[in-house]
């Protein structure tokens, strides 16, 4: 009955005022907590497009029901809001569930978008992670007696282009 009190008194509040956060935030918790979210984030999304942190909970808590619509949800709202920590939960999604050339391409294609972003730092240390342990799976692929280590990035004029090449289709 509480519960029930509490959503009645969010909707309302909803109603009066469709671009209140605060609002939203807690019919939102309510629904998860009923375990039928799935309804109010979209009422959420349509009501606030732009809402990063709306969407990467909306993903977050469909990544518990099923993968494939915790992707739907990603691709969604990638394009449309170019924002760092949404792309980042997406990054960590991929992680998990994508083969690493998926990983690499989302990691690209959010360099891309958000690269220039003054809090990308963490990014781009990533990125560049992943770009080296690929570029080194490729060399220990192409030679392998060849250590693999530092010293064969250090060798490579451009070894983030070597990685990148070595995901391309021949």
């Amino acid at each position: 009955a509480a519960a029930a009190a509490r959503v009645t008194a969010l909707e309302s509040a909803i109603e009066a005022d469709p671009y209140d956060i605060a609002a939203w935030d807690g019919r939102l918790k309510e629904a998860i907590q009923a375990g039928s979210a799935t309804d109010v984030f979209e009422r959420a999304v349509k009501q606030l497009p732009f809402a990063a942190r709306m969407w990467a909970g909306y993903a977050e808590c469909a990544e518990l029901l099923e993968t494939a619509q915790a992707m739907a949800v990603y691709q969604r709202c990638l394009q449309q809001v170019p924002n760092l920590d949404l792309w980042t939960t997406y990054l960590g999604f991929c992680k998990r569930f994508l083969p690493l050339e998926d990983v690499l391409r989302a990691y690209t294609r959010a360099v891309d978008l958000l690269g220039t972003d003054t809090r990308a730092g963490l990014l781009w240390a990533e990125y560049l992670s992943l770009l080296k342990h690929t570029y080194n799976t490729q060399q220990k692929k192409d030679n392998p007696d060849a250590e693999v280590s530092g010293k064969l990035l250090a060798e490579d004029a451009s070894p983030v282009e070597a990685a990148r090449r070595s995901l391309k289709p021949a």
